[in-house]
């Protein structure tokens, strides 16, 4: 697990003796699952990815980039990472100078594999009959840093452009930015383009990647559905986030990743509901509704017509559902603002075992981008519970999220370790670390009580705006029995083991390792502040990777 500091291995040595090389056939074609608005409901991210992933057994062909051109390549069967797990040679098919030759000629279930060297990235679209079975894969050969991607390819926007592209896996690439505000603005583009296409972006794994030094981001997604992101580095975005996923998009899991030296947020999950309604107010199957105005009726109205024309999150609608957010690691971002987990629009969604520490500005944000389409009421929120009626709630915001087991601890910020604002109510915070050095634990505000539950946590002080005070008897649970409240910061630092400002990881030789320093934010066995509440707990395993005796709140065990 790459948060506990195991970087994923590309090793192709071959053995002594290997087996004859494995004939390439093609693999039985499925259907494509036809987009629908029912996505699979789990809290187990391994559950999810089998689900949604169903790879083929075998590779139809393999398809070679680079030096030295061979007959034979040494690479595992299709899985989604590390890439040396059960390596077979296996015959190459065509062998190819640059990676876009190779998408070009590719076929569905084929793999892309791509020679140590330094490239062009590429723009992949869809591959007709791509689908369950039938996956390409764009994998990076050799030892892990030693496939460099330094320049764009046919967009010079992106290093990797996939654009409306379906049932793909990219695993093992540095993408290398130059660290100014000028070139590509990401090192990767993950992109529905749903005012052309119709369609959404989807099935597609980003699997051990380190994207370093762009122009604005790491990586950036619009308008996408079922969307891997693991065991990747996000590094030193000059203008803003580390991985920002925007518009409208759903059903993602992002996992086992480090957000680190980035401008603004290591993780910006922005469904950004304007410029999603904008999205799908160009698309010609909303030919004939009136142009945008900046109001609840009218995005309403879209709303509902573009619901009867694609089904329900069927298009970007500002919205974002069915994330699993787990055991990512988030430090020394925020110098612009923003925090380390920075959240709007994002609901119905798993956020647990993540850290946060060294950040300049909030650990977890859950908002709603100050859309316009509700500023008038969050402008105004309520300030009694009567006042609470249907047409005084937000349409957008951060909802019915359950946070749990992760630690925010950033001593430098003089922000809330957990905001919740603007219309993002029903959450529930449960068994969390969240401490900062100036500013309080939590703070909510007036639109955002209703139904809030926080217990079992570790945590500064509970800040109400006042308008949240004539509010809170809206909330579930707050405080709750076991919840440690008005905790200093001094005070849990000292009950853990080697807390610091040192990186969590550190470059070597064009990859990533853990940091000789690496700080320790796991609880002390002896401390007092996180006795055991003796409860079963609800996550069996810490970011680590270590079983939890008991439910402990933080994203370590002790």
């Amino acid at each position: 697990m790459l948060a506990s500091g195991c970087a994923p291995s590309h090793r192709y040595d071959n053995p002594p003796d290997v087996a004859p090389p494995e004939k390439n056939s093609a693999p039985v074609v499925t259907a494509a699952k036809p987009a629908s608005d029912a996505y699979f409901r789990t809290e187990s991210s391994d559950d999810w990815v089998k689900h949604n992933f169903v790879l083929q057994d075998r590779y139809a062909r393999v398809l070679l980039v680079g030096e030295p051109r061979v007959e034979t390549v040494r690479v595992a069967p299709p899985s989604l990472g590390p890439g040396s797990v059960g390596a077979k040679d296996h015959h190459v098919d065509a062998t190819f100078a640059t990676i876009q030759e190779a998408i070009d000629a590719s076929k569905p279930g084929d793999l892309i594999a791509v020679q140590p060297g330094t490239y062009a990235g590429f723009v992949a679209g869809p591959i007709e009959g791509a689908g369950d079975g039938a996956y390409t894969f764009i994998r990076a050969l050799g030892p892990p840093g030693s496939v460099v991607i330094d320049r764009p390819g046919l967009d010079k926007n992106w290093m990797f452009y996939l654009r409306t592209a379906h049932h793909i896996v990219v695993e093992g690439f540095h993408l290398k930015g130059a660290g100014t505000k000028k070139g590509p603005r990401a090192g990767i583009m993950l992109d529905g383009d749903f005012g052309r296409s119709g369609k959404l972006l989807r099935n597609v794994a980003i699997v051990g990647v380190l994207s370093t030094s762009h122009r604005t981001w790491g990586l950036h997604a619009t308008d996408t559905r079922t969307v891997l992101i693991q065991d990747s580095a996000f590094s030193g975005s000059v203008e803003e986030h580390g991985l920002y996923a925007s518009d409208g998009s759903d059903d993602w899991v992002i996992r086992r990743n480090v957000f680190f030296d980035n401008y603004a947020c290591g993780l910006q999950i922005n469904l950004d509901p304007l410029a999603s309604l904008e999205e799908t107010a160009k698309h010609v199957g909303m030919t004939g509704m009136r142009p945008m105005e900046e109001s609840r009726k009218w995005a309403e109205e879209l709303l509902a017509r573009a619901v009867q024309t694609y089904g329900a999150n069927n298009f970007p609608d500002g919205r974002g559902i069915n994330f699993i957010i787990e055991n990512n690691v988030s430090t020394n971002n925020g110098e612009k603002g923003g925090a380390a987990y920075n959240f709007a629009a994002l609901s119905e969604s798993l956020i647990q075992n993540n850290l946060a520490y060294n950040n300049d500005a909030g650990g977890l944000v859950l908002w709603d981008n100050y859309n316009p389409f509700d500023r008038a009421l969050t402008d105004a929120p309520p300030k009694s519970p009567e006042e609470w009626v249907p047409e005084r709630k937000p349409l957008f915001g951060s909802r019915d999220n359950l946070v749990r087991y992760n630690t925010f601890m950033n001593q430098p910020s003089p922000r809330a370790a957990i905001q919740t604002r603007n219309g993002s109510w029903g959450n529930r915070f449960l068994s969390n670390v969240a401490v900062h050095g100036r500013g309080p634990g939590l703070w909510i505000t007036a639109d955002s009580i209703d139904g809030t539950e926080a217990k079992g946590n570790i945590m500064g002080t509970i800040q109400l705006d006042e308008g949240a005070r004539g509010m809170a008897k809206l909330a579930k649970l707050m405080p709750a029995a076991g919840s440690k409240i008005d905790v200093p910061y001094s005070a849990v630092v000292e009950s853990l083991v080697a807390p610091s400002a040192e990186p969590w990881v550190v470059l070597d030789g064009g990859w990533w390792k853990p940091a000789p320093k690496r700080p320790r934010y796991s609880p002390k066995a002896s401390a007092a502040l996180f006795a055991p509440a003796g409860a079963t707990p609800s996550v069996a395993l810490d970011l680590s990777g270590r079983e939890r005796p008991s439910d402990i709140p933080g994203a370590f065990a002790p």
